[in-house]
C-alpha cells in the first residue's frame, strides 16, 4: 500500500498495541516515528521499519510529506517467503535499517510493482509472493547480518520470538528451552550473551511491556 494514499487514515499517536500480522514500512520521503519493541525509531527517507507480528508497537508521528510503502504480511505467508533463519536475521536483529541510494531505488520499484498488482482486478498470488520475497531479500542482503547469524544469536533471537508469542501463557523458561531443543543452562547462556540479561529477565520485560 502506498503510504501517501493511506497516511490520511492513520491516526497518531497511538497507544501501544500488538498486531497479529507483520508490517514492513519503506519510507522514500518524509519520516515516521514509531515504537518497536523496547525502542523508539525515526525512519527517514531511504529506510525501512520492520515490525514482526506479536511485537508491541505504536505510531508516534507521521510527517505530512510522507511517501513510500507499507507491506502487511500474514504469518501464514512467511513460510513461502523466507527461511526461519532469514526471518530471524531480518526482523529480530535490528528493526530499523538504512538503505543505500541504489538499494532504495530497487526496493521502491519492486514495491511499486507490488502495489500495481495489488490494485489489479485479479492479483496473482505467486507473483506477489515472488516480488515480496525479492523486497525482503534485497533488504536482508544489505543488513548488518547479511552473512548470517551465529548459533548463539539464533537461539537468543528465537527465544525472544517465542517469548512474545507465549509470554502470557508460559511463565517458565523451561517451556522455551524445550521448544528450542536446548538445555535451560544453554538457553540462558545464549540469551545473556546477546541481550546482557537472563532469559527470565527478557521474558519479564516483555510481559511488563
Amino acid at each position: 500500500l502506498p503510504l501517501n494514499e493511506i497516511s490520511g487514515y492513520l491516526k497518531f499517536p497511538t497507544p501501544l498495541f500488538k498486531p497479529q500480522y507483520s508490517i514492513i514500512v519503506h519510507v522514500t520521503k518524509g519520516h515516521i516515528e514509531a515504537v518497536v519493541g523496547f525502542h523508539q525509531f525515526q525512519a527517514d527517507s531511504a529506510s525501512v521499519l520492520l515490525m514482526l507480528s506479536n511485537r508491541i508497537i505504536a505510531r508516534e508521528f507521521l510527517s505530512d510529506d510522507l511517501e513510500g510503502f507499507a507491506i502487511i504480511i500474514e504469518d501464514s505467508a512467511f513460510s513461502q517467503l523466507l527461511s526461519a533463519q532469514q526471518l530471524l536475521r531480518i526482523f529480530e536483529t535490528k528493526p530499523h535499517a538504512l538503505l543505500s541510494s541504489a538499494v532504495n531505488d530497487i526496493v521502491a520499484k519492486l514495491n511499486g510493482i507490488l502495489a500495481d498488482e495489488y490494485r489489479s482486478m485479479k492479483p496473482n498470488g505467486d507473483f506477489t509472493c515472488a516480488v515480496t520475497q525479492a523486497v525482503l531479500v534485497k533488504i536482508l542482503e544489505h543488513s548488518q547480518y547479511a552473512n548470517g547469524i551465529s548459533r548463539t544469536e539464533e537461539i537468543a533471537f528465537s527465544f525472544k520470538q517465542l517469548a512474545y508469542q507465549y509470554c502470557q501463557e508460559e511463565h517458565n523458561t523451561s517451556f522455551y528451552s524445550r521448544k528450542l531443543n536446548v538445555s535451560d543452562g544453554y538457553l540462558n547462556k545464549c540469551v545473556k550473551s546477546v541481550f546482557q540479561k537472563s532469559a527470565k529477565e527478557v521474558w519479564r520485560d516483555i510481559v511488563i511491556q
